[in-house]
C-alpha cells in the first residue's frame, strides 16, 4: 500500500489522497481549467508542425495534407481559449477589485 505525506507531514493512504485529489478537482477554477487546457494544447500545436515538416521532407504527402487541415482548426481553438482566458482574468479581476472596495468602506 502506497503512502503519501500532506503538507503538514502527516502521512495518508491511497483512500485519503484520492478523496482528496477529487476534492480539488471540483475545486478547480474556470481560470485553472482553462489555463490548463491552453498549456496542453501547445504540445499537440509544436506536434503538428513538427508533423508538417517531417511528412513534408519525408515525402508523404497524404499525412501533410491531413495536418494542414489540423493546422487551423488547432489554431483557432487556442485563439478561443485564449479569448475565453483573457475574458474571464478581467473579470476576476473586477471582482477582486469590487470585493477590495466593498472590503474597504465602500469607496468613500
Amino acid at each position: 500500500m502506497k503512502v503519501w505525506t500532506d503538507r503538514d507531514g502527516k502521512r495518508i493512504d491511497s483512500t485519503e489522497f484520492l478523496k482528496r485529489f477529487k476534492e480539488g478537482v471540483v475545486k478547480t477554477s474556470p481560470l485553472q481549467q482553462l489555463r490548463l487546457q491552453m498549456w496542453s494544447s501547445t504540445p499537440i500545436f509544436a506536434g503538428v508542425l513538427w508533423g508538417l515538416v517531417i511528412t513534408f521532407m519525408a515525402k508523404t504527402y497524404w499525412l501533410t495534407l491531413i495536418l494542414v487541415g489540423v493546422l487551423p482548426i488547432q489554431s483557432i481553438t487556442f485563439l478561443g481559449m485564449y479569448q475565453k482566458y483573457i475574458s474571464l482574468k478581467k473579470t476576476e479581476d473586477l471582482i477582486k477589485e469590487a470585493n477590495s472596495i466593498e472590503l474597504n468602506g465602500g469607496g468613500n
